[in-house]
């Protein structure tokens, strides 16, 4: 046996805790190992199956080493390594924590998969895997059972550089969670199919909500038809785990009916303008029922401002609808962002999308100013509003003609609380009420907040 290093100790010396070490600042420390060890792996190897004094050097001039006074202990060597984790050519990991433990090389991936491995030669026990399938989440559980399947199908774990042979013995276990991601993957179809981009969670699904995944996946995903005496073309949501979808449900001759994503463009929308006219505005209006833009999870985002432009096309009317569909989803914006900040942010981001084609594209003159004074509570929103942005608030203030409660939305917006109280005291109370059923109003602060 040799030291791994000179000692200089000291009779009267009091050993430290590695807790007191720590505290006086001491980074470096010591340890004895026998000097035949030339190889790291091998000294890792030995540290960590041999119970070992640990030695502070508490004086690097003098050379000085204390030892800790916590005891003879083992050691474990743990590393992150950034390297993908690879069958074939697919990555389905990225990274893996490596730790030398009890004479063994564990590989720990995602907090998912343990590979125990031995380090040397001289350990005849063969590698093994331990798999634990704990993911919350649809994609993830997708990954992990994907992982299982295809290495007992390959045999071979490539981690980083190095190929490692690997048997999944586990043989019933391996074709049941075959049949589980078979029905996983059709399942994540039909909500990629649907628009849905929330994760969908797979802990807390009845029997019944298991009945509708099938469901969906026989209709939606399939294109096949079901039999439902009586039934009228109606539109339903369905509640499945988190998620929250808008569905139409399409009857046809003989009780046969067909279920379809809201959004496919299919269904029409009319809305009564007055007693003698009808129009048909986007679908995306009926989302100002209810409260649906702010539960919906199938809402396809990407086609809501070409769903305006289109409606637009056959009336003007809709341009006023579209301006609605800017306010609901303000006011879902400011109901969910401190629960759901992602469905926030996207509220946002397309209801300024759909705001600033109507800036552009809106015919009515006197609407212009109504969908600025939107697209600048939208940024108030987002961020401090620019200097260009307050000259432009300032700029149109300056209009005499404006409206008492065009006059409070701006003062608001510019965070002058003083100036929009004395407007809104002037208002009629009719007025003071529909302002305050407007987004605006999140920005007053005023003695009548409500």
């Amino acid at each position: 046996m040799g030291n791994s290093k000179k000692m200089v100790s000291f009779a009267d010396a009091k050993p430290l805790s590695i807790d007191e070490a720590i505290k006086k600042g001491v980074k470096e420390f010591s340890f004895i190992a026998p000097s035949r060890f030339s190889d790291t792996h091998a000294l890792f190897k030995y540290l960590s199956t041999h119970n070992t004094y640990l030695y502070a050097k508490v004086s690097k001039d003098l050379n000085i080493d204390i030892p800790l006074s916590d005891g003879p202990a083992r050691f474990a060597f743990v590393t992150q390594v950034n390297r993908d984790i690879k069958i074939g050519d697919k990555v389905f990991f990225k990274g893996f924590k490596s730790e030398i433990k009890d004479g063994r090389l564990l590989v720990n991936i995602a907090d998912v998969i343990t590979i125990n491995i031995p380090m040397d030669d001289t350990d005849k026990m063969k590698p093994s895997m331990k798999m634990t399938m704990k993911a919350k989440y649809l994609k993830d559980a997708i990954n992990e059972a994907d992982f299982a399947v295809t290495l007992n199908d390959v045999g071979v774990l490539t981690l980083g550089d190095v190929n490692l042979p690997l048997a999944v013995n586990e043989r019933k276990e391996i074709e049941e969670l075959r049949q589980k991601l078979g029905r996983w993957k059709e399942l994540d179809a039909v909500l990629d199919k649907l628009h849905v981009t929330k994760p969908f969670d797979l802990t807390n699904i009845s029997q019944e909500q298991s009945r509708q995944i099938d469901l969906l996946i026989d209709t939606v995903g399939k294109g096949n038809v079901m039999k439902l005496p009586g039934q009228e073309t109606a539109l339903l949501t369905l509640d499945i785990s988190n998620i929250k979808l808008l569905l139409w449900l399409a009857a046809g001759a003989n009780d046969v009916c067909s279920l379809y994503d809201f959004f496919d463009k299919a269904v029409q929308i009319a809305y009564k303008v007055n007693e003698n006219k009808s129009a048909n505005v986007s679908s995306f209006s009926y989302l100002q029922n209810g409260n649906l833009w702010e539960t919906i999870d199938n809402i396809d985002y990407d086609n809501l401002l070409e769903s305006a432009k289109e409606a637009a096309k056959g009336n003007d009317f809709c341009y006023h609808m579209s301006n609605y569909d800017v306010l609901a989803m303000i006011s879902a914006y400011d109901a969910v962002n401190n629960t759901d900040a992602e469905r926030g942010k996207k509220l946002l981001d397309e209801a300024l999308r759909l705001d600033e084609w109507l800036i552009d594209s809106d015919p009515r003159p006197f609407m212009k100013q109504v969908h600025i004074i939107n697209k600048l509570q939208i940024l108030k929103r987002q961020r401090a509003l620019t200097v260009d942005e307050n000259e432009e608030l300032e700029k149109l203030s300056e209009d005499n003609e404006l409206s008492g409660t065009f006059k409070v939305a701006i003062y608001l917006l510019q965070d002058k609380q003083l100036e929009a109280e004395e407007v809104l005291e002037s208002l009629p109370e009719e007025e003071k009420e529909t302002l305050k059923r407007f987004p605006i109003w999140k920005f007053y602060k005023g003695k009548d907040k409500c």
